[in-house]
């Protein structure tokens, strides 16, 4: 009998020891290292389109005023704990997942920004992609860098027309800086036209055979504008364009038909008979 107390004893206090409360282990805290690394596209960035077109069309284009994303933001709550926090950020606006890699079609082995807009700085510049600029930042200092964000794949959406007509102001040729002297769709990503109607404006200025490229791309450009009058061409205005579709960019050529030949008044008026008359003509291409 005393065995089988001894026995009852020691099953009552493993029962007991088994229902106790887990021991609770503090967490682990990893505070911040010198460098917060920061890669991805226009979230990362900041971007903004209508502070960014405010200011390039003033010439008051600053990266530094793009900081209300939420790195700056992360960045911020950080400082709290660690005060010396510095942030390194990589990011390119309009950065797709091939781009990043280094993988995209040319011209968009780098960040895209910097090859539509080479005047312009980024937050962080550099050479190449990002992704090779991210492992030689970390190369260079090991053991420094925490935390590392990324975020991407905004570039890799495809860009669908949302309308039957694409309207475009052609004014003059390609060239100009900041920006084209023309409309140009700029698309983070890829585009399908869906046989959209060509319309628009053309400037009696616009020099015949020039290039005016309408839409620019990181991703494809597929299928095309709708073509009622003959494969690869379109009427603007009533003016005729060559179109070509480039893997990442539509590009437009206007033709020339023909000639239109307009009469201005000339004097004496009223004249007499076999009394020489003179009128102004102006030759313009169709």
């Amino acid at each position: 009998m005393l065995q089988l107390h001894r026995l009852a004893v020691v099953i009552g206090s493993l029962l007991i020891a088994g229902l106790a409360a887990p021991t609770v282990q503090a967490a682990n805290f990893n505070p911040p290292k010198h460098y917060y690394l920061a890669l991805g596209d226009s979230n990362a960035f900041g971007a903004q389109l209508g502070k960014f077109f405010q200011e390039l069309s003033t010439g008051t284009y600053d990266p530094a005023s793009f900081n209300t994303g939420y790195v700056d933001d992360f960045a911020t709550r950080m400082r709290t704990i660690d005060p010396q926090l510095e942030t390194v950020n990589l990011s390119c606006p309009a950065e797709s997942t091939s781009t990043f890699l280094g993988e995209g079609a040319l011209p968009f082995k780098s960040c895209p920004f910097r090859v539509l807009l080479p005047q312009l700085a980024l937050h962080t510049n550099y050479s190449g992609s990002q992704e090779s600029a991210a492992l030689e930042f970390l190369r260079e200092h090991p053991g420094q860098v925490s935390p590392l964000t990324i975020d991407i794949g905004l570039g890799d959406a495809i860009f669908q027309c949302a309308g039957p007509t694409f309207l475009v102001d052609v004014a003059l040729a390609d060239g100009g800086v900041p920006a084209p002297p023309h409309d140009q769709l700029v698309i983070h990503g890829g585009v399908a036209l869906g046989g959209a109607t060509l319309a628009g404006s053309v400037s009696t200025g616009l020099a015949p055979f020039t290039n005016v490229t309408i839409i620019q791309a990181t991703g494809a450009v597929t299928p095309k504008f709708a073509e009622p009058g003959a494969p690869g061409t379109a009427l603007i205005n009533g003016r005729k364009f060559t179109v070509t579709y480039n893997a990442q960019s539509v590009v437009l050529q206007l033709i020339i038909i023909g000639t239109q030949v307009a009469l201005a008044g000339g004097g004496p008026n009223p004249s007499a008979i076999n009394q020489p008359v003179t009128f102004t003509a102006t030759v313009s291409a169709l």
